[in-house]
C-alpha cells in the first residue's frame, strides 16, 4: 500500500518582505537571515540549487575552527561574522570536494 506524503506550502517569496525565510517544498528545508540574503545576490537556484540542510555548526578541516554551514545543491555556505563585507558567507563548492576525496584533485 502506497504512503501518502504529507502536503507542504510551495516556496513562497513575498516581495513585500524579501528578507523572510523561504521554504523549498522540494526538500523540507528553509532559508534565512545572511545565507538567504547571500543566495539571493549570488545566483540564487539556478546557480546554487535548493538548500539541503537547516544551518547547524561544523568543524572546519582548514583552520581547525567551527562555523555555522548551510549545504546546498552545488554549495556548502560557511558563515564568517568576523569577516567584513562582502566575506561573511564564504563558499565550498561540493564538486571540488568531491574531487578530493577520489584524489582527482589536490
Amino acid at each position: 500500500m502506497p504512503v501518502e506524503s504529507v502536503a507542504k506550502p510551495p516556496v513562497v517569496q513575498s516581495a513585500a518582505n524579501p528578507g523572510a525565510p523561504r521554504y523549498f517544498a522540494e526538500t523540507g528545508h528553509t532559508l534565512s537571515g545572511p545565507f538567504l540574503t547571500f543566495w539571493q545576490k549570488n545566483g540564487g537556484l539556478s546557480l546554487l540549487g535548493f538548500s539541503w540542510t537547516e544551518p547547524f555548526e561544523e568543524l572546519n578541516p582548514n583552520d581547525g575552527k567551527r562555523y555555522l554551514v548551510q549545504y546546498f545543491e552545488r554549495a556548502r555556505f560557511e558563515y564568517h561574522p568576523e569577516a567584513p563585507e562582502p566575506y561573511k558567507i564564504q563558499l565550498t563548492l561540493l564538486g571540488t570536494d568531491n574531487l578530493k576525496l577520489r584524489g582527482w584533485l589536490q
